[in-house]
């Protein structure tokens, strides 16, 4: 049997459809799976920071719509408010219960206090001197232009 053991030689157990690796091949070969790992995990951080930074702006959003909603809310109570006040009947009630108001009457004078300086007296006889000046100017105008 030791006989026979021997007939059979190492070439006859080699299978040629292997690849004989040296060691400069073995270590291309690591170095692409290192690049491809953290080429990778690169690309998951970059993943991850931009879903953080869209669930940030998304979160942003939410907070200016409910700004937006409260904002909307509030206008619309604050017009309602107006118009509830803006109610002439009710001014005129609670000026006159509130103030103390009263309507004049007809016979009834009411005194106005007018600084000098806003004073501007016009009497008949100025509004028809005034209405002579407009007329003589223009005609005076008019023969100067066509005359």
């Amino acid at each position: 049997m030791a006989q026979e053991a021997r007939k059979y030689s190492r070439n006859d157990y080699y299978k040629p459809d292997l690849k004989v690796v040296n060691k400069k091949e073995k270590k291309k070969s690591k170095k692409g799976w290192v690049i491809a790992v953290t080429f990778i995990i690169i690309l998951l951080g970059v993943v991850i920071y931009r879903y953080n930074h869209i669930v940030q702006l998304n979160h942003m959003v939410s907070d200016l719509k409910k700004d937006y909603y409260t904002t909307v809310d509030e206008n619309t109570q604050l017009k309602v408010f107006i118009e509830q006040n803006l109610d002439l009947n009710n001014i005129k009630d609670r000026a006159i219960r509130d103030l103390k108001m009263q309507k004049p009457g007809l016979n009834q004078k009411v005194p106005v206090s007018v600084p000098v300086q806003d004073l501007s007296i016009a009497t008949p006889d100025a509004a028809k001197n005034n209405q002579v000046d407009i007329l003589s100017f223009l005609s005076n105008t008019i023969k100067a232009v066509f005359g």
